[in-house]
Formats: C-alpha cells, sequence, structure tokens
C-alpha cells in the first residue's frame, strides 16, 4: 500500500555511485552542433565514468545492484514503457543510440577502460554536497574529475521523423541530479615532466655563433 510520503517511483531513473564525473556543463547550458552544421537549444550535460573493471553499484526501482544491471533494467523498462516488455526483449538499439557508451572507442584523457553515461537536461540539475546542501558553481566543490553520486532517467525515442530528418530507435540519459562524492584529479590537458624534454648537456653549444644579418635584410623583413 503507497502513502503520501512515499516517492513516486520514476521508470528508467538511475541513481550511479560513485561515479566520476565529465565534460560537466553543469552550471551554464551550452549549444551543440549537429552534423548538418545547425546549432541545438542550450542544454546543461555530463558524463559519467564507470570502470570496466570496478564493481560500482547503482539504485535502481529502490534496490541496489551492480551499475551495469541497474542501467540495462532502466533501459528495458524505458523501451518497455512505449512498446510493451515483449518487444523492449527484441529491439536492438545501436551503441551511437544509446547513452551508455564504450569509452575505449574515444580519444579522450581518462576514458580508457571505462564505460561512460552521457546526459543532458534543459532544466537545470540538482547539485547537492555531501551534506545535501545546495551547492554552485562558485563554490568550487563539484568539478570535472571528481567522484559523485548522479541522478539521471533513461528514456526511448522511437524511430521516425523529427524537423523533416529521420530518427532512429534511441535510449537517451537526461541528467537529473549531481551529489558531490570525493575529490578527483581535476580533467584538462596533461601536466608537464622532465622526460617532455631531451638532455641537451652533450651537445656543442652553437648559440650565438650564428651569421648576423647585414644591415641591409632590415629592409625585407616587414
Amino acid at each position: 500500500m503507497t502513502t503520501e510520503t512515499q516517492k513516486k517511483e520514476v521508470l528508467g531513473r538511475v541513481t550511479l555511485l560513485g561515479v566520476r564525473l565529465s565534460f560537466a556543463d553543469i552550471w551554464k547550458p551550452k549549444t551543440l552542433k549537429r552534423d548538418d552544421g545547425s546549432e541545438s537549444d542550450p542544454k546543461f550535460s555530463a558524463n559519467f565514468l564507470i570502470p570496466k573493471e570496478g564493481d560500482l553499484m547503482a539504485v535502481y526501482k529502490g534496490k541496489k545492484m551492480p551499475i551495469m544491471k541497474a542501467l540495462k533494467a532502466a533501459k528495458m523498462d524505458a523501451i518497455g514503457k512505449k512498446l510493451g516488455a515483449e518487444k523492449a526483449q527484441e529491439l536492438k538499439i545501436r551503441a551511437n543510440n544509446y547513452c551508455c557508451k564504450d569509452g575505449d572507442e574515444e580519444n579522450y584523457y581518462g576514458y580508457a577502460g571505462q564505460y561512460y553515461v552521457s546526459t543532458n537536461n534543459s532544466k537545470k540539475p540538482v547539485i547537492k554536497g555531501r551534506d545535501k546542501r545546495n551547492l554552485s558553481e562558485q563554490d568550487g566543490i563539484v568539478y570535472s574529475g571528481c567522484y559523485v553520486n548522479a541522478i539521471v532517467t533513461l528514456w526511448y525515442q522511437p524511430a521516425g521523423t523529427k524537423g523533416g530528418n529521420a530518427v532512429p530507435h534511441a535510449v537517451y540519459g537526461s541528467l537529473e541530479a549531481v551529489q558531490f562524492v570525493r575529490k578527483g584529479e581535476a580533467f584538462g590537458a596533461p601536466g608537464v615532466d622532465d622526460d617532455d624534454f631531451e638532455d641537451l648537456t652533450d651537445e656543442d653549444d652553437d648559440i650565438g655563433d650564428d651569421d648576423t644579418p647585414d644591415d641591409d635584410d632590415d629592409d625585407d623583413m616587414l
């Protein structure tokens, strides 16, 4: 028996636990350029990394389970909500049309050996701290590279046409909320170390022995 105080269950909504945040456009919406050169409406977005060899968990429909199992169940429910459970089992979604992707197929730092969930939403996500207080960008606590809990909703798009263009069967991820869990190395360009330079101490130092251009050559440098 349900009561008014119980939370309404949303099919396809998953809480990912301890995932790593990447491409965190969670404070200001950004437009995305489509293949045809046009731009999308501004959206908030984020990716969440899942180690392939890890044992991360998720919560789906009130039950804690392995994260990939939860995502698969949410995917089936998202499709089944529109097509029915039997057709959901039969329908094949292409990898590039599913929000859970293979990081080894990307050329992004930190994505090797990972799966990742790609999400976006036109509505700003809820951003919380460990103590559940609301966070702002100025707090500097949530950033690309830190570890978070994330609430995402998987939803099914049936094949058809949109704006005169064909759209495929797809399951996308809606970004709902993010909670900071712990710090992690911030994503960005890798640092520079000593091995990036060669040892030049054994080479002849001819600096300063170069011929000096004649004064007449100055007119050529305009």
